[in-house]
């Protein structure tokens, strides 16, 4: 088998998540820089993007 070489850039993504102040995983940094930790439920996830995230009709 051919040696092959895969860049991954995890010190990197450690790094950038550290200046979001995530700590753990999973965990979602919204794009107004609010951090939610943690598993959330897929119906209560829903439930708070679409408080934070109103639909705009």
């Amino acid at each position: 088998v051919e040696y092959r070489k895969c860049d991954n850039p995890v010190k990197e993504h450690y790094m950038l998540g550290q200046t979001a102040g995530v700590t753990g995983t999973p965990a979602l940094v919204l794009e107004n820089g609010e951090l939610i930790p943690g598993y959330i439920p897929p119906k209560r996830l829903r439930r708070i993007l679409d408080e934070k995230f109103p639909a705009k009709n």
